[in-house]
């Protein structure tokens, strides 16, 4: 093959190429906004369960002056 021909053929091979990296990168930023909502969501979670568990402590330290 001489340059010219496969100057020619770039093109096809970068479509190919294209066809291939678009989708790899479209997937890879779905998985990242899921892998960053469920951090928001467990933060939020997580922010529950110490409101609930302050909650409880203090309910039980509520009772025990009271007897």
């Amino acid at each position: 093959m001489d340059s010219y021909s496969c100057l020619l053929q770039l093109p096809n091979r970068m479509d190919k190429l294209n066809k291939i990296t678009v989708p790899a990168s479209q997937k890879l930023r779905q998985l990242q906004k899921m892998v960053h909502d469920i951090k928001n969501n467990e933060g939020g979670i997580m922010n529950k369960i110490k409101k609930t568990a302050t909650m409880k402590i203090q309910m039980s330290t509520r009772t025990q002056r009271c007897t």
